[in-house]
């Protein structure tokens, strides 16, 4: 592609060089230029990609992008042959580039886009198989995996970068895909990763506190969400009008948009809720009308996903018989409240809630399967909001009957003053609760399956389909539901082992 075909309506850019020259490839990884490649230098939080703009050259670099380094003393120097094009925004210039590489890929499917704190991947997977049960073909990409049809891979984080996110929708658009479905994350916006795209309609599900170790305060971390609904050319937006950043974000709207609520207040709503250990039902009420409704999935808080994704899918042209089918047809969704049934006479579950708000929703719907004990596992990650360690701790405390903690993914922090943070939260709880400190993740499962006795609902939450741990800067394979299946194997098979000995604590 033309160079100037890839700066097209790109402002502010200014360029020195052969606009009419091919460019072969786009990347922001120097490793990855081949000869004639367009090279972005971006500035990350770790690594500037300008100190790595000599080697893209080396390595063939026709053209190269730079951030507002123009004629500035110690910008690099390049040889006559490299075309250097500087922009106010870096980010923001390879998404629009990325974008016109792979010939705009998001104008040739229709492109969904679901952010906030909690509900992101169940939403997603609802909208997608609602789509898929209409007859669509469908894509995805997000916490879980990313792909089409059959073609399934693991992701390794949420929103992955521009260069990943159009290639892929690339792809599938030129595979037959008619929708994808995508989990934004609040980083993916602030850094500008899906800049370029354009959705069909975005869903907000709430906010709640978390990743204050990136976006610093509350108002920071909803302005990076609400990027997705003022910055980026939607169609439609739907809301959830319980959060109380929803109603803002209602108002701030300048699109076709739709509210939830679990009350009476929004466009969609549920009435004669019943909820079961079985799922929940009720009667849907949706702009198109009412209708029956019984999903698999358990508890209020994925009430609201449902919600969520029946309002996308109206905006998208299911008619509501899709909509309740592709509803009553999913399952389930790997790592959330996923079950681990070995035939033992006590439940497990294993659930990705990593924040405060995720675990009382969790704990809050365990709590409605009136376990005779419920006992909870849970740990936070290293290196991230430490404000919210706390605030599980007593969530954790308030709801379960047992608490164990345990590391999560410590990264670089001491897994022992991780837990003495969540601790905190757990002793300033208004009620008392016995409780562990564990701080090997294998172990206090361990712990946890071999307290389980019949009745009783064991909670293993934090880390939910993930299937390594990070210790330091090591990945190690972890994969809590294999774990938990490991030792109801052996519990079962030789009997209750002896407890590992560790000082129970009382507060």
């Amino acid at each position: 592609m033309r160079l100037n075909d890839l700066l097209a309506g790109l402002d502010g850019c200014q360029v020195e060089g052969d606009l009419q020259c091919e460019i072969s490839g786009v990347t922001d990884d120097s490793r990855r230029v081949t000869p004639g490649s367009l090279f972005v230098g971006v500035k990350g939080t770790r690594v500037d990609g300008h100190a790595y703009i000599q080697e893209a050259v080396a390595r063939g670099a026709a053209a190269v992008v730079l951030e507002n380094q123009r004629g500035e003393k110690g910008a690099p120097s390049l040889p006559g042959s490299v075309i250097r094009i500087c922009v106010p925004n870096s980010r923001r210039a390879l998404g629009h580039v990325a974008d016109a590489f792979w010939h705009h890929p998001s104008r040739r499917l229709k492109l969904v886009g679901i952010t906030g704190t909690n509900g992101k991947t169940t939403t997603a997977f609802l909208v997608e198989t609602i789509l898929r049960m209409a007859g669509k073909r469908t894509g995805m990409i997000g916490t879980v995996r990313w792909g089409f049809d059959s073609n399934w891979q693991p992701a390794p984080q949420t929103t992955p970068g521009a260069i990943e996110i159009q290639s892929r929708l690339d792809e599938m658009a030129n595979r037959g895909v008619e929708f994808c479905v995508m989990e934004v994350s609040s980083h993916a916006l602030a850094q500008d990763r899906v800049w370029g795209c354009g959705f069909q309609a975005a869903v907000f599900t709430n906010l709640s506190q978390d990743h204050l170790d990136f976006h610093q305060t509350m108002e920071s971390y909803f302005d990076a969400k609400a990027l997705l609904f003022t910055d980026y050319p939607i169609g439609s937006a739907v809301i959830n009008r319980d959060d109380p950043w929803g109603g803002k974000l209602l108002e701030m709207c300048r699109v076709p948009r739709l509210s939830y609520s679990a009350g009476e207040t929004g466009d969609l709503m549920m009435r004669d809720v019943r909820l079961s250990l079985g799922g929940l039902s009720g009667i849907l009420r949706t702009p198109a009308g009412e209708r029956p409704l019984t999903a698999h999935l358990l508890g209020k808080h994925n009430l609201m996903n449902i919600l969520a994704a029946a309002g996308a899918c109206h905006f998208l042209g299911a008619d509501l018989s899709a909509v309740t089918r592709g509803i009553e047809s999913l399952e389930g969704v790997p790592g959330r409240f996923e079950k681990v049934d070995e035939g033992q006479d006590f439940g497990v579950i294993v659930d990705y809630a990593h924040t405060d708000d995720a675990l009382k929703n969790l704990l809050t719907t365990a709590r409605e399967l009136k376990p005779r004990r419920l006992i909870v596992l849970f740990g936070c990650g290293g290196d991230r909001d430490k404000g919210k360690r706390p605030l599980m701790g007593e969530a954790a405390a308030e709801l379960g009957d047992c608490v164990i903690l345990t590391s999560d993914n410590p990264r670089s922090e001491d897994p022992e003053a991780i837990l003495g943070e969540i601790e905190v939260g757990v002793k300033r709880a208004s009620v008392r609760v016995p409780y562990l400190r564990i701080s090997d993740r294998r172990e206090a499962i361990a712990r946890a399956i071999s307290e389980g006795s019949a009745g009783d609902l064991v909670v293993i939450a934090g880390k939910g389909h993930e299937t390594e741990q990070i210790i330091g800067a090591r990945r190690f394979p972890f994969d809590d539901r294999q774990v938990a299946r490991d030792f109801l194997k052996q519990r079962l098979g030789h009997g209750v082992g002896q407890k590992p000995e560790e000082k129970r604590r009382s507060v």
